[in-house]
């Protein structure tokens, strides 16, 4: 007897012990006309399976054959309502919701915010969901970009709670690898309202460190904080800070980056125009002004300062 033959996967275990406690001339005594009734049985049964199985080729035989767009996964315009998504699991809803936020679905965008958290330890990052982050992240709309937030919590499973933001601290003040993501993660919570306060005064405690990569994950912190508070320590940066990088982060978090309104990048349009008169100021630091100012304003205008002086000079004219 093999190994499989005795193993309660295959058996349960008190047929075991039945068997075992059968004597021995039992288990070899056989009725020859059990075994001819067996046998008939046997037979009878075989010819009426082939009869069912011919019937059921005959019918396929004559049936329509199913068009392949049946066999395959329906198509991105064959998105559900957002009534039917009920029956779709957590990571399907995430995706197909924010699909049709970027085809300017503006219920989607609002359905995703308001059921992100009921995902959260659902989500996985696949490659498609990570591509609908990406291009909703980097959206001029600002829905669209709070849709990718709440996304992005629900997939690390962040509550939005104080007790996360609390959590996220205490990642950040242990150090390492896991300092960066918890200040990305709590600049995203407080854009929620989550302890937005508590978070930024952490953030601007980070933007000083002596690590670079701290500094520039403080940085896309505050970038997605996005309140009027967060302007200003942003302009700082793009000043003073000693890596080429950082700098380059703090400029496209004020000029297009983040969770900033238009309006709040408009507030650091006369501070960058003064750092744009400033002869000292290095030349590369100079460009990432200019190209801030671009982004801010949307005018194509050349990294010279006193263009951009008289474009502020009409803008205050018009109004």
């Amino acid at each position: 007897m093999g190994k499989s033959d005795r193993d309660p996967l295959f058996f349960p275990a008190s047929r075991h012990g039945e068997l075992d406690e059968q004597p021995q001339d039992q288990r070899l005594q056989l009725d020859p006309r059990a075994q001819q009734k067996g046998l008939r049985l046997v037979v009878v049964g075989g010819l009426v399976a082939l009869a069912v199985l011919l019937l059921y080729l005959q019918r396929g035989r004559n049936s329509p054959a199913r068009p392949a767009s049946e066999t395959r996964h329906p198509p991105s315009a064959a998105i559900p309502p957002p009534g039917g998504l009920a029956q779709l699991s957590a990571q399907q809803q995430a995706e197909r919701l924010l699909e049709r936020a970027l085809n300017h679905d503006r219920d989607a965008a609002r359905a995703v915010i308001r059921n992100a958290q009921a995902w959260r330890g659902s989500l996985q990052l696949s490659s498609r969901l990570n591509g609908f982050l990406t291009a909703a992240s980097t959206s001029s709309d600002l829905d669209l970009r709070a849709a990718a937030l709440e996304v992005q919590l629900a997939a690390h499973n962040i509550a939005k709670s104080p007790q996360a933001a609390a959590h996220l601290i205490a990642m950040a003040e242990a150090g390492g690898n896991p300092r960066l993501w918890a200040l990305w993660m709590l600049g995203m919570l407080a854009n929620r309202g989550v302890e937005p306060d508590r978070a930024r005064q952490t953030l601007l405690a980070y933007v000083h460190d002596r690590n670079q990569q701290t500094r520039l994950w403080a940085v896309e912190g505050l970038a997605q904080v996005g309140n009027e508070d967060v302007v200003s320590p942003l302009l700082e940066v793009l000043h003073n800070d000693p890596s080429l990088e950082v700098r380059e982060r703090a400029a496209h978090s004020l000029g297009r980056g983040g969770m900033l309104s238009p309006d709040l990048r408009l507030h650091a349009v006369p501070e960058l125009l003064r750092f744009a008169d400033n002869p000292t100021l290095p030349a590369d630091t100079r460009r990432l002004v200019f190209q801030a100012l671009r982004d801010i304003t949307g005018q194509d205008l050349a990294n010279d300062p006193a263009a951009w002086r008289r474009w502020q000079s009409s803008q205050a004219a018009g109004r």
